[in-house]
């Protein structure tokens, strides 16, 4: 360039021509180094071959590094399958024996208060230990689902086959307690399963989209959007039951929608699909919530005789005092099975069979496909088992402590995963979780001041209807009391008050 332009402050480069024993000397020695070289190139080719030949092995007998950080890597998912099976069987073996403990107590209880005696000291702290021992498995058992659901999503990326895999091992699980008769089984009669395909699909839908959330974000940031049901439950209870909210109800959903604003604004994994998903998965599940109510069947004595068998039971044994119900545990195996068979054709069209080993060996050769495998199916089970121990939980303690519980379970399941998985988590991005988890605990306690309020106004109403009247009867001398005309029959909650 400087030749030709002139450019820069340097002169011209003079170029003097060489003579003849300049270039004979010049090519002599060019080619006795290129003969040396091409020496030491074959000795050295000869030298990686015999080498290559040679059996992988140092001085002192240990493998080769690539080799040996290969078989490390193969032990260590056997290692990780080993400790999840020892924790998941020793989850198993605690949850029975807490059930069969609780289930123990629980009766001593009641025979002492249908006998107003004192119960014995042992079935009160059996109780209160056994309530709390299921709290901390239905906190272990959806961090394990949870963390092990994004490893695998993380690694492969395929959510629909993942919720396909998701039901079939719960489907598996269902039938084994139905089977080996640890819950009794009941078989639906045709209406009943037509009433719950809208039910599972809604199931599904819901499911689909908490793992399309969980594919494209955070797992903190799924769980931030998903805090925010409340607020789907009181717009879908408005519409499906015709129950507006009150103000201190909208007034407590403030911090909710607010927290989970200020989260999204400040999330550093936050995209449109993620956030569109975890909503969508909140409307689906409020939606499949309120319409349940309308289906679940509550047990209640069938007339007839004692002995007399009820129809459309399971068992030949079954009675009308002993009939098994579509109760929750029920509902949610049967919602599990059909979920399976509605995902089964949609799953195998968009993503195929992506955990073959054929398949994970052509697409992801790179993975451990024995410790993804096994991962996908811990979390499996870890999914079923969490759903069934919160069922069991509910039915012993009232709506707003089980609230409170899933809410303290969503910040434990936040805070495991951004240690876990080293989230980015910024100042006002911690302050949106914590004002949306805040909320959701005004929101329950919310709820609980509402009931108690009203059941107070039912009782000051029916002091002074008392009063005003100078009689005050209940439901079941409503005739009577129509007979006579004396009063005028009015409704309040469960009560029938009769005023002058």
């Amino acid at each position: 360039v400087r030749e030709r332009g002139n450019l820069g402050s340097s002169p011209p480069i003079q170029r003097r021509p060489a003579s003849s024993s300049t270039i004979s000397s010049t090519i002599s020695s060019t080619s006795s180094s290129t003969s040396s070289s091409t020496t030491s190139c074959h000795s050295a080719k000869s030298a990686t071959a015999s080498t290559a030949n040679a059996p992988k092995s140092t001085e002192l007998g240990r493998p080769s590094s690539a080799s040996s950080q290969a078989q490390k890597k193969m032990k260590l998912g056997s290692a990780g399958f080993s400790y999840d099976l020892a924790f998941s069987m020793l989850a198993i073996v605690l949850s029975v024996a807490t059930l069969r403990v609780l289930a123990c107590a629980e009766t001593k209880l009641e025979r002492a208060n249908s006998q107003n005696q004192n119960p014995p000291n042992w079935a009160t702290v059996a109780a209160s230990l056994g309530l709390v021992l299921l709290f901390a498995l239905w906190y272990f058992f959806n961090i394990y689902f949870n963390i092990y659901n994004k490893m695998v999503l993380k690694a492969m990326s395929v959510p629909f086959s993942m919720t396909l895999l998701q039901f079939g091992i719960g489907s598996l699980i269902a039938g084994g307690i139905w089977a080996t008769g640890a819950h009794p089984f009941y078989r639906l009669s045709r209406k009943e399963a037509m009433k719950l395909i809208p039910l599972a699909l809604l199931h599904t839908l819901g499911n689909l989209f908490t793992n399309l959330s969980l594919n494209a974000v955070a797992v903190s940031f799924t769980h931030t959007i998903k805090a925010s049901e409340p607020f789907f439950a009181v717009i879908m209870s408005w519409i499906f039951l015709n129950t507006p909210p009150t103000l201190l109800i909208c007034g407590s959903l403030l911090p909710v929608v607010g927290g989970v604003t200020l989260a999204s604004m400040t999330e550093a994994t936050f995209n449109w699909i993620g956030l569109s998903s975890a909503l969508a998965s909140n409307l689906t599940f409020q939606t499949r919530n309120v319409v349940s109510k309308k289906i679940m069947k509550k047990q209640q004595p069938t007339a007839g005789l004692p002995n007399e068998k009820v129809s459309g039971d399971a068992g030949s044994g079954a009675t009308a005092a002993h009939a098994p119900t579509l109760d929750n545990i029920n509902l949610f195996s049967y919602m599990t099975v059909f979920s399976f068979c509605l995902l089964l054709p949609v799953s195998l069209l968009v993503e195929g069979l992506p955990f073959l080993p054929s398949m994970m060996a052509q697409n992801y050769p790179q993975l451990n496909h024995v410790e993804i495998l096994s991962k996908a199916a811990f979390a499996g089970f870890f999914f079923h088992a969490y759903q069934q121990i919160s069922f069991c939980i509910l039915e012993r303690v009232t709506p707003v402590t089980h609230a409170v519980g899933n809410c303290v379970k969503r910040v434990a399941v936040i805070v495991v995963s951004i240690i876990i998985f080293s989230n980015p988590v910024g100042l006002l991005n911690a302050i949106g979780i914590a004002i949306a988890m805040g909320g959701v605990l005004v929101y329950s306690v919310a709820k609980k001041l509402e009931a108690k309020w009203a059941k107070d106004s039912v009782d000051i109403i029916c002091k002074l209807a008392r009063k005003l009247s100078g009689n005050f009867q209940d439901l079941e001398n409503n005739n009577n009391q129509q007979k006579q005309g004396e009063y005028l029959p009015l409704t309040i909650g469960h009560k029938m008050l009769y005023s002058g």
